[in-house]
């Protein structure tokens, strides 16, 4: 549009979420398991997921921080960890069958995105993993960086924090981290969300809509 194209003629096509491949239940009430996915390079973020979570980490003894996935930083991560004092309490698992995934989510309480635009530019679009999170009723916490300001509404199926604000990003783990009911809510929002917004069924009825239309 900024380039002179009719607004008239662009829309927006959201890439939707197998819903009915996560069933969204009520998680126990339990010090909260923050989770974060993906390949384990600069874009994803992660150093500043793990700077958070070691601000919050003596007032949450009982809680955990998991990375699913590798990458080239990886000893890099571990190492940060060790040097702020919560090596014992953030879990590398590696990767997993994307099959896997709606009962890897199960076990955990709160997903973390802590996205941001490399240096040279790469960033991530709409995270599919946000979306499943979504899907099985978990409350998240993201930047604004990408396509994520989308996917999560901030304040109401979880929180949206600037890129690399880990004092931000650490208050909001705290605020999930003790309010049970808050993640709760959170995450019954966020299924309702992706239901209406991106479920795969019917977010591809309205691709051949437009397809059609355009026929």
């Amino acid at each position: 549009v900024q380039l002179g194209a009719p607004e008239s003629k662009i829309h927006v096509h959201r890439l939707g979420v197998a819903t009915s491949a996560f069933t969204p239940f009520r998680r126990p009430e339990r010090p909260a398991q923050f989770l974060m996915i993906g390949r384990q390079v600069e874009k994803k973020g992660f150093e500043y997921g793990i700077r958070a979570f070691a601000k919050i980490a003596d007032k949450h003894k009982d809680s955990t921080l998991t990375l699913i996935g590798k990458g080239p930083l990886q000893e890099q991560l571990q190492s940060l960890a060790a040097e702020l004092g919560i090596a014992d309490k953030v879990i590398f698992k590696g990767s997993i069958a994307a099959q896997l995934m709606p009962a890897l989510l199960a076990e955990y309480d709160v997903l973390v995105a802590p996205c941001i635009v490399a240096k040279n530019n790469d960033r991530d679009s709409g995270l599919i993993v946000l979306k499943e999170a979504g899907a099985s009723a978990m409350a998240s916490i993201g930047t604004y960086c990408g396509g994520l300001p989308e996917i999560i509404d901030d304040g109401r199926t979880g929180y949206l924090v600037g890129q690399r604000d880990i004092d931000k990003l650490a208050e909001s783990m705290d605020a999930l981290a003790s309010d049970y009911n808050l993640r709760m809510q959170m995450g019954i929002a966020a299924r309702a969300k992706m239901e209406a917004e991106y479920d795969t069924v019917k977010q591809n009825e309205k691709l051949e809509e437009l397809f059609g239309k355009i026929v």
